[in-house]
């Protein structure tokens, strides 16, 4: 069988395919090659320490009298987090652990008198994001008021991804 010329151009054609394919992983891998060398070299850099500051206080810290109870999803489950405490509400004695956190919290400013009851003159805010159950919403709300808290604001942040679908 005699070779055409249509044949020998589209071998000629192939062949520069698969070289130009060589070439290209030829070249990542040389790439790879000189990044990993050059990444393993820092390695022996001393390690640094950051200057830490005495005056200034975290973004996230509440002013004085206010506490910040969240709400946020977690191995999925929703708990209650106050003062770096992470709280599941649906457990019992996580819940009785709450209540003697919040107490305790509420009575450090005083009592004050309100429509004939002593209650707390501290402020909580309770932060959620929008996906947050009501339900759990409502039990934090009632166990604030229960340890005579009547100053309660509520915070909610709107978020773009659902906790089931991940971050």
């Amino acid at each position: 069988m005699q070779k055409t010329h249509e044949q020998d151009q589209t071998f000629a054609q192939a062949g520069s395919a698969s070289f130009a394919s060589f070439a290209g992983v030829a070249l990542v891998a040389s790439l790879f090659l000189l990044l990993s060398a050059a990444w393993t070299q820092q390695s022996n850099l001393e390690a640094m320490t950051l200057p830490v500051s005495s005056t200034a206080t975290p973004v996230f810290a509440p002013e004085e009298g206010r506490e910040i109870v969240s709400i946020v999803h977690r191995s999925n489950a929703w708990v209650v987090v106050l003062h770096g405490h992470a709280y599941d509400l649906s457990n019992r004695t996580a819940e009785d652990k709450f209540r003697g956190f919040v107490k305790r919290l509420a009575d450090e400013d005083g009592r004050i008198q309100v429509s004939g009851d002593r209650v707390s003159s501290r402020i909580f805010t309770i932060r959620a994001d929008a996906h947050a159950p009501s339900g759990i919403v409502s039990a934090v709300r009632k166990v604030l008021a229960e340890c005579g808290v009547c100053n309660i604001e509520l915070s909610v942040a709107l978020s773009k991804v659902h906790p089931s679908e991940g971050r």
